[in-house]
């Protein structure tokens, strides 16, 4: 299972049968949500909601490979 998390700006992979989390994205960004297709996951950040000063280039779509078991 896949988690992004808007406050805590980070994308988490948890493993449901060993119950263990890894953070696989952390770069200060708010992230809004998710999306696998194939070997990659999106997420999008959500900066520019009206908190802080928004600033060219914070809301972006962002591709991250998943990592394949052998």
């Amino acid at each position: 299972m896949y988690i992004a998390t808007l406050r805590g700006s980070h994308l988490i992979e948890f493993d449901l049968r060993t119950k263990e989390e890894r953070v696989i994205y952390d770069r200060r960004d708010r992230l809004r949500d998710i999306f696998i297709l194939n070997d990659s996951i999106y997420t999008i950040t959500n900066n520019r909601d009206g908190r802080g000063t928004p600033k060219e280039g914070d809301d972006k779509l962002i591709q991250l490979q998943m990592e394949t078991e052998s």
